[in-house]
């Protein structure tokens, strides 16, 4: 029996729901170097670059097991879960995923890398189970750990923006270029070549990640923002709608600029990475969704073949 957990459940449950959502807002802000960690230092040297840099990659399936063990703490006794198989649980996918690169190890030459990723996955399988634990004790818990994807994506967008339009990228590549005149280094090739194609990539490191992440979260973010307007009272204009207050219009104008809004940044960020399979895809989602919409099973069909035709004829 649990003598924390008996004494204060309550504040212990806050504490393991807290760290998640600290959790999930910083995993794309300080997490998204898997990759190409030879180009940075793989521990911050102090309290500046803790704050303003990526943290090791090593660290995040750290956190993640850390979240877990704070949820089996907070959430002893788990309940049943009968709205999903087994089988098609976040957890247990992402376990799968693990299995599934296993037979990759047989052949690698680069043993570090693959460790990073299969250690990375297995964090994310952790986290992945202790949001199911405590959304399976209380469903209203989702909202929580949605709103905070939502918001870290959100940051995310803007850094794109930041990066591209706003000469962030310029501005980083010169500033390389300055501390390594001073210490008397020179550049990775593979780095400058990276900046000097003014290819947005956000805390990501590598411009296919950044897209990948936005293509995730965007519609988490898109499903934030809608529920937001609503919450606000801000309705999007329905069609045939006719004599409407204006106090009421105007709120639905509202409500459809802000919809409109988020969509144009995210797609602008999704567009500053210049990743193509990534604009396929959100192409190919965009219209599978309006496909969904049209009535009749053979229109659907129809329309879903042109998108795949034209997906691959992109290519």
């Amino acid at each position: 029996m649990n003598i924390l957990h008996d004494h204060h459940p309550n504040i212990v449950r806050r504490i393991a729901d807290g760290f998640i959502v600290v959790l999930l807002l910083l995993a794309p802000i300080k997490f998204g170097g898997l990759w190409n960690t030879g180009e940075i230092a793989m521990y911050p040297l102090d309290i500046w670059e803790w704050l303003f840099a990526s943290w090791p990659p090593v660290l995040m399936p750290t956190l993640c097991g850390l979240a877990l063990m704070l949820t089996i703490v907070a959430y002893p006794a788990p309940s049943q879960d009968r709205t999903s198989h087994p089988l098609l649980r976040p957890h247990v996918l992402t376990l799968l995923l693990v299995v599934a690169t296993l037979p990759g190890l047989i052949h690698t030459t680069s043993w570090f890398e693959a460790q990073l990723f299969l250690w990375h996955l297995t964090g994310a399988a952790c986290l992945a189970l202790a949001v199911h634990i405590i959304v399976s004790h209380d469903p209203r818990r989702l909202w929580l750990f949605t709103a905070a994807i939502a918001v870290a994506g959100a940051w995310v967008v803007l850094q794109g923006w930041r990066q591209v339009p706003g000469g962030g990228i310029e501005a980083t590549l010169e500033m390389a270029r300055e501390m390594a005149r001073e210490n008397g280094q020179e550049l990775p090739r593979a780095f400058v070549k990276r900046l000097e194609g003014g290819r947005a990539f956000g805390s990501f490191f590598l411009p296919n990640s950044y897209a990948a992440h936005l293509l995730l979260t965007g519609p988490v973010l898109a499903l934030l923002v809608w529920f937001g307007v609503r919450s606000l009272g801000f309705r999007v204009p329905e069609l045939g709608t006719k004599n409407q207050e204006p106090r009421t219009k105007n709120r639905q104008i509202l409500g459809f600029l802000a919809i409109m809004a988020t969509a144009a940044l995210w797609l602008g960020a999704l567009y500053f990475s210049r990743s193509r399979a990534a604009l396929v895809a959100a192409v190919v989602c965009g219209a599978a969704t309006v496909v969904s919409t049209l009535p009749g099973r053979r229109r659907k069909v129809l329309a879903g073949t042109i998108c795949l035709i034209a997906g691959i004829g992109f290519f």
